[in-house]
């Protein structure tokens, strides 16, 4: 392959910085959206050096103490690093995502490169720039809104960083001497270790690493070589999983689909798998939240269709092995990266996210440059037809893109286009409800929450709009709300409390009790429960176990005055 100039390549850079900043400049005018509150604004590590053990010992949740199969404690280390620069202001952390996209894209340009210099291709026409073409596409492609336009995209920013990173370095560092390899070599198996601290799909780079020399170094496979070249990734995949498995407790601990078998979970790889397709070659009709519709037998036509099409582009993929080195390999960094989304028991709510495809569109991007350059050799208007096609597909994409960006602006404007593109899933309506009872819109709140539980009864949905009869006054209303809250989930102790807590101001003070004293039996080691039930025996002229139960309090909290007074309060009454 020609190489280029230095003045060149450094334009070219530009370029493509200038195309993965301009598209997403219009970020640094939104706010704080989804789980940017929960785990931005609501995130205590961020803002306390000292919990880096904390966030490196237990799940991504941890803070919370909310169970999750993620481990991802670099991602509270960015916001921690971003918090330290811009507190919480948003634009600050819509920067720090535009710059980790352009780094990306950056990346993906000088590996496109390298792949391009390992084959003996005819240096003539546009072939030159196929890496540049490919850095474009990846940089501007509109399937990347979520992931750089939401500041909770960062884990997939951070990890394709990373596995980028990782990939180019063990490419290169074949070509140097041998204790520059090593050190090139160190560094990329340091690259991969931090990738997998950001997010759990950089586990497959190994396999991608394997199929690369598969592609461009098949003679070179021996064992001598798979030892010397994948061993230490494969050590530190391991201490990984070591890592990982000691901070959640289990390999997989949760699993949100468990109504589906393991079965049925399997049929439902080759629907993703092709929708996935489908959204990156036409990226339109974008949305945050998209229906998922299992298939749930081998005879639904919706698993039949997809298999064919899994299968002939399975097929296509081991033609293409031996027939075109680069498009296998673009086939490859497209498909292995996006396993790991197609695994739905280890999904969150929706096993279908567009933010999945954020490194897989590298692949996408490689396959199309290379369809581009090859298109404009084939008749001698070829260069023209194809720069004019090239230019169109960017405005596009760069059109679509910016405009989708708008639909990130804040919580109510992006609640409000999640419900009217997907009018018909519960969630949305619930997180739409949340947004407008935080904004003190409470009876557009109740109606979104109705709607959310029209859908699908959730406790979650029944006790949010009950607080929210309660803002209003209702409380006998509320009270019913927390009862069929607790009727989806008796074993919360949170919602019992909560149903005690109205009760209470309602004079209904036996069935007060009757709810803490079951929140105490859930969590008998939290003093504000045993306060609560303290204060409703006391109530029902119940003194010395109130009494019993003040004293329990106070052990398991002394600091609490409120605690101390009570109790001696109502010893004196006793005497």
């Amino acid at each position: 392959m020609k190489t280029i100039s230095n003045s060149a390549l450094i334009g070219q850079i530009l370029i493509i910085l200038l195309a993965s900043s301009g598209v997403y400049f219009n970020t640094l005018f939104n706010g704080f959206v989804y789980d940017d509150i929960y785990q931005v604004v609501n995130n205590p590590w961020i803002r306390d050096p000292h919990t880096i053990i904390k966030i490196f010992s237990t799940g991504a949740w941890g803070f919370n103490a909310t169970e999750t199969n993620y481990y991802r404690p670099f991602m509270h280390l960015i916001y921690m690093f971003t918090y330290a620069l811009f507190k919480l202001e948003p634009w600050g952390y819509h920067l720090v995502n535009i710059v980790f996209h352009a780094a990306n894209s950056i990346l993906a340009f000088f590996v496109t490169s390298e792949v391009m210099k390992m084959t003996r291709q005819d240096p003539r026409g546009l072939w030159t720039f196929m890496p540049l073409i490919a850095a474009i596409i990846f940089s501007v492609h509109p399937i990347h809104t979520e992931a750089v336009a939401w500041i909770g995209g960062i884990p997939d920013l951070s990890f394709t960083l990373f596995f980028l990173l990782s990939l180019y370095l063990y490419i290169i560092a074949e070509k140097k001497e041998p204790k520059m390899e090593a050190f090139f070599l160190g560094v990329s198996i340091v690259s991969f270790f931090i990738a997998m601290l950001c997010k759990e799909p950089a586990a497959t780079l190994p396999l991608v690493i394997l199929l690369y020399d598969l592609s461009f170094n098949r003679s070179r496979m021996s064992v001598s070589f798979c030892t010397k070249r994948y061993s230490f990734y494969f050590v530190v995949l391991g201490s990984y999983f070591i890592i990982r498995l000691a901070a959640l407790g289990g390999f997989s601990p949760v699993n949100k689909h468990s109504e589906f078998t393991l079965f049925q979970s399997f049929l439902n790889i080759f629907p993703l798998f092709t929708k996935y397709v489908y959204f990156l070659f036409i990226p339109v009709n974008l949305k945050a939240w998209h229906s998922f519709q299992p298939v749930l037998n081998t005879y639904d036509l919706k698993f039949l269709s997809a298999l064919g099409l899994t299968l002939s582009f399975f097929l296509f993929s081991l033609y293409t092995f031996r027939a075109n080195k680069i498009i296998f390999f673009g086939i490859c960094l497209f498909i292995v990266p996006l396993l790991p989304a197609l695994y739905i028991p280890g999904m969150g709510e929706n096993p279908f996210a567009e933010r999945y495809l954020y490194l897989p569109s590298l692949g996408f991007a490689l396959l199309a440059s290379m369809l581009i350059v090859k298109l404009s050799a084939v008749t001698s208007y070829g260069k023209i037809v194809v720069s004019a096609l090239f230019l169109i597909l960017f405005a596009f994409y760069s059109t679509e893109t910016f405009s989708r960006n708008y639909a990130w602006k804040d919580e109510l404007s992006f609640w409000t286009a999640t419900v009217r593109e997907s009018p018909d899933e519960p969630l949305p309506h619930y997180n739409l409800g949340a947004a407008l009872e935080r904004h003190g819109h409470l009876d557009e709140a109740i109606e979104e929450y109705q709607k959310a539980i029209s859908l699908k009864p959730a406790s979650v949905a029944y006790k949010a709009l009950g607080e929210v009869y309660y803002r209003k006054g209702y409380k006998n209303k509320a009270v019913l709300e927390y009862y069929k809250a607790l009727e989806l989930e008796p074993q919360s102790s949170e919602m019992h409390n909560e149903a005690g807590i109205i009760l209470m101001e309602t004079g209904n003070f036996d069935k007060a009790q009757e709810h803490f004293r079951k929140a105490v039996d859930l969590v008998p080691d939290n003093p504000k429960l045993r306060y609560n039930l303290a204060m409703a025996l006391s109530k029902n002229e119940k003194i010395p176990e109130a009494i019993e139960q003040l004293k329990i309090a106070v052990k398991l909290d002394p600091s609490q005055a409120a605690f101390s007074s009570a109790l001696k309060k109502l010893s004196a009454e006793k005497n």
